[in-house]
């Protein structure tokens, strides 16, 4: 085991699963670097950032064009790859951001990708997910919710003019 969850991804040596074992609560945002292939297993747990409530009432998907796809995201996979699952038999788990300004994840970089298997991701901002410099993000499980709990499906990662994508959905 490991203090925090940045310590777990230092440890990581190329591929590996980290398996949350209780829940967390980030004081900053952590990266996963060029080099690491990594599983994060939600496990039951609740991974959160920020102080304040989730806040958001409605979700919807719209193009990315005019946002700025930028380190604002509680994990940040900077050339990496991250897959997200939650073994739990309740699949329970869940990435919670509660900071307005902050997107779930943010994916940068050519070779960086980001694979949704499971858990539930809800955030009180603008976005979940980002996508820029030909990352990619795929989307195989999960559950996106508002803050009423409501379930809300993404359709299809939308495309940009400067090939940057968000595959998220956003208040409107």
């Amino acid at each position: 085991t490991y203090p925090t969850l940045a310590e777990a991804i230092d440890a990581v040596r190329g591929t590996g699963t980290i398996k949350l074992i209780k829940d967390v609560t980030l004081p900053e945002a952590i990266t996963i670097p060029a080099g690491k292939n990594i599983t994060l297993d939600l496990n039951g747990h609740t991974l959160s950032y920020g102080s304040d409530p989730v806040t958001l009432v409605s979700l919807k998907l719209f193009t990315a064009a005019a946002l700025d796809v930028t380190n604002d995201a509680m994990i940040i996979v900077n050339g990496g790859s991250l897959t997200i699952v939650d073994s739990s038999t309740e699949q329970t788990g869940k990435i919670v951001v509660n900071d307005p300004s902050t997107a779930a994840i943010a994916v940068k970089g050519e070779k960086a990708t980001v694979t949704i298997e499971g858990g539930t991701i809800k955030t009180a901002g603008d976005k979940l997910i980002t996508v820029s410099d030909e990352g990619t993000a795929t989307l195989t499980g999960g559950k996106f919710e508002d803050s009423t709990g409501t379930e809300v499906l993404p359709d299809e990662a939308v495309a940009s003019t400067d090939n940057s994508r968000i595959v998220a959905i956003f208040k409107y």
